[in-house]
């Protein structure tokens, strides 16, 4: 895999341990923990240009929603599952530590890297980690799930998800997407969708200790199936 080696992760950045528990097993990942630096320069470059704000250093809400889903959904132990766009990773390292075949994927390189260190330091046997650059995109594998969490948020990129379903998701698979009710990107994508599919939406409450949040699960179907 290409991208920074563990050492120069560690060098680049503050991490931090943070444990996380999901469905009776714990986990734990190293996450960032100066974001202050990162506010910082948001604030004198401008809210007008997130282009260089890593928004994978958040555990965003919707990827424990999806965890927990698919957790809930007894899955065959053999079904092969891609994560993308994955951030920290939470849906395919839990995943993978109840024993499910996951790939768990991203483009940028620092992701990448700290993802390897996750799955080394949780012993993660059945997670491997790939760069997937949905533009341009290489794997040959084909999948019964492929999942993600928050992973639309331009449309540039409706036409290339779409190409990367239909190349990579087996015959009976399925799709499942989580967002913050909020961030309405990835509704508008669901509703570019051919009519092959079908999809079934529904909304799961995720209760913090100051907020609660409204999360959308998209399942995505195709109808050959």
């Amino acid at each position: 895999m290409e991208g920074p080696s563990p050492l120069r992760i560690h060098e680049k950045y503050k991490l931090e341990l943070i444990p996380i528990g999901i469905g009776g097993k714990q986990l734990e990942f190293y996450g960032v923990g100066d974001w202050g630096r990162f506010v910082r320069r948001l604030e004198r470059n401008g809210l007008g240009d997130l282009s260089d704000f890593p928004f994978w250093i958040k555990f965003w809400e919707a990827s424990f929603v999806l965890t927990d889903y698919l957790l809930s959904q007894d899955l065959d132990t053999q079904s092969t599952i891609l994560e993308i766009g994955a951030g920290m990773g939470v849906t395919g390292l839990f995943l993978g530590a109840f024993g499910y075949p996951v790939t768990i994927t991203d483009y940028d390189d620092d992701v990448l890297a700290l993802l390897q260190e996750n799955v080394a330091r949780n012993r993660l046997d059945r997670v491997s980690v790939r760069k997937l650059d949905w533009l341009r995109p290489d794997l040959e594998t084909t999948y019964d799930i492929i999942c993600g969490s928050e992973v639309v948020y331009k449309e540039i990129f409706f036409d290339p998800l779409t190409d990367l379903f239909q190349t990579c998701l087996r015959p009976a698979g399925r799709i499942v997407l989580a967002h913050n009710d909020q961030h309405r990107c990835v509704t508008r994508y669901i509703e570019t969708l051919p009519p092959k599919y079908d999809i079934d939406t529904r909304m799961k409450t995720l209760r913090g200790e100051s907020e609660t949040h409204r999360i959308r699960l998209h399942e995505i179907r195709s109808r050959a199936a």
